[in-house]
């Protein structure tokens, strides 16, 4: 079975179709009843097993996935105040930290690794997004050899471009891009050095962008050069990008590189244009 063979489906009860996502519209439907954030965690880790095997796209999935979709399902139950991306799975690079899943670059040198927070996974955590797995990549993120393999790693293999198998999926946010352009998750995050999340994204047809180093921590990423290196969202749309860059943009003690950014805006929804 190919991935070319993939029929439309529909997303639990709530009538979005996997083909026309979005942030605003899986949310409203949380917030009218006809979707929970447990059914859309369910829905696409049943994706992540059907079709990882033949992308490559992740590298793990987060034990707790279901049961942090349950919290929030909860926390909505209870009137309780939620974040902007409440209930959305995102995707993160596994050249990120994250507890109980460390950063391994995708080599088995950082398996045994501290797994602790990264400063952004706690900010989308605070946004009430739900972690729900760890993304295959380039091993140690396009820099191990002058000859590294575009979307290769020990342990996630092949990452493949769903647009064809002859297409490179490009680094070395390969499986941040794929999963997406896959619809094995609605959003990721990726980072980049040069070219590692615009480079991907436009190889799987997705929206990537690269923020100015300092508007997103570094703490808790596996690094190449500190003028260079950021995380930054990975999205099938614009609005989705910008909706994922305010909850992962905050200053960070341990980051002094985002003390240079003086108050950046908490929504860069704001900024979209209705008619663009």
């Amino acid at each position: 079975m190919t991935f070319s063979e993939s029929p439309g489906e529909i997303i639990g009860r709530s009538g979005i179709d996997l083909d026309k996502v979005t942030v605003a519209g899986l949310s409203q439907a949380m917030a009218a009843g006809t979707l929970t954030s447990a059914e859309l965690v369910r829905f696409y880790l049943q994706r992540i097993t059907l079709w990882n095997p033949v992308l490559g796209a992740v590298i793990s999935v987060s034990s707790d996935a279901a049961d942090q979709a349950s919290a929030v399902d909860q926390a909505r139950a209870q009137g309780a105040e939620l974040g902007p991306l409440a209930g959305i799975p995102v995707l993160i690079k596994d050249n990120i930290s994250v507890a109980g899943a460390p950063a391994t670059a995708g080599s088995p040198a950082l398996l045994g690794a501290a797994a602790q927070d990264a400063f952004l996974i706690g900010r989308l955590r605070a946004a009430s997004a739900v972690i729900i797995g760890k993304a295959n990549l380039s091993e140690w993120a396009n820099f191990r050899s002058t000859q590294s393999s575009s979307g290769w790693s020990t342990l996630g293999g092949q990452a493949v471009n769903p647009h064809g198998t002859g297409r490179s999926p490009s680094g070395s946010s390969s499986g941040s891009a794929v999963a997406v352009a896959a619809g094995l998750a609605p959003l990721a995050v990726g980072t980049e050095t040069d070219g590692s999340i615009v480079s991907p994204a436009h190889a799987c047809g997705i929206v990537g962008i690269k923020p100015t180093v300092g508007l997103i921590s570094r703490s808790g990423i596996v690094p190449i050069s500190a003028e260079q290196d950021t995380a930054g969202p990975m999205t099938r749309s614009v609005a989705d990008a910008a909706a994922l860059l305010g909850a992962l943009a905050g200053a960070d003690q341990a980051d002094p590189a985002t003390g240079q950014a003086a108050g950046p805006p908490a929504d860069y929804t704001q900024f979209l244009d209705p008619a663009a």
